[in-house]
Order: structure tokens, then C-alpha cells, then sequence
């Protein structure tokens, strides 16, 4: 086994002494072989930022893009939220409406309410859906 060692000789130190130390052939290579796969990993993590160095602008901007939609989503579905809840109301001034023992004066006031809430709701659902197409068109664009 000592022919399959190398030999690495020491400096002496102050009192002359020169030192001796034997490394096996097989922790050397190891040592060698780990030393070259950590150049070419390294050589690969700064070959793919290199690669990815210009796109961080266009990343940041997509962010920034991605979190204005989220934000007009969440509006937007607080907006159907609110819609489901005039139909809610609508719902009940429906059976209201279907009783048979409907006061006049009631009538009136479910009526005009069911015209606004009908005219609300329209709106609403209108500009939900024309943000929702543009949303959409900004996603297919990219």
C-alpha cells in the first residue's frame, strides 16, 4: 500500500524539522475529482446567471404586472360578491311581490328598489366583465 501514496513534503519548520506526510492515491483523487465537479457547478450557476442578468428587469416588471391583476381581481370579485347580494334582495322582493297580501304602499317602495337594484347589478356586471375581457387580453398578450 506505500507504493500507492504520495508524498508531500513540508516546509521545515523553525527547528529544521522537516516534515513528511503520505496521502493515499484514493483521497487524493477524491479530492481532485470533488475539486472539479464544484468548478463545472459553479461554472453552471454563473453560466445560468449570465443568462438570466437581462431578464431580471422584464421579471420585476411581470411581478409588478402580476400583482396590479391580482389586486383588480380581488376588486373585481368584491364586485360579484356585491352583486349576489342585490340579487339577494332581489330574491326576497320577489316573494314579497308573489304574496297575496301585498300592502300598495310597499309595492311601490319594493318596486322602485327592484328597478335600482336591477340597474346596479347591470352595472356592476358590465364593468366587471369589460375589465375582466381587458384583464384577459393583457394575459394573452404576454
Amino acid at each position: 500500500m506505500n507504493n500507492r501514496c504520495f508524498k508531500v513534503i513540508l516546509i521545515p519548520d523553525p527547528n529544521g524539522k522537516v516534515r513528511e506526510l503520505r496521502v493515499p492515491l484514493f483521497w487524493s483523487t477524491l479530492v481532485l475529482f470533488l475539486l472539479a465537479v464544484s468548478a463545472v457547478a459553479l461554472a453552471w450557476i454563473v453560466a445560468d446567471y449570465a443568462m438570466m442578468k437581462p431578464k431580471i428587469p422584464l421579471i420585476a416588471q411581470l411581478e409588478e404586472k402580476n400583482e396590479r391583476q391580482k389586486l383588480e381581481l380581488i376588486q373585481m370579485s368584491q364586485n360579484v360578491i356585491s352583486v349576489v347580494h342585490e340579487l339577494d334582495e332581489l330574491r326576497a322582493i320577489h316573494a314579497r311581490l308573489r304574496d297575496d297580501e301585498v300592502d300598495i304602499e310597499t309595492l311601490l317602495d319594493d318596486v322602485r328598489r327592484a328597478a335600482d337594484l336591477l340597474a346596479f347589478c347591470r352595472d356592476r356586471l358590465d364593468s366587471v366583465g369589460e375589465r375582466l375581457e381587458q384583464v384577459l387580453a393583457d394575459f394573452d398578450e404576454d
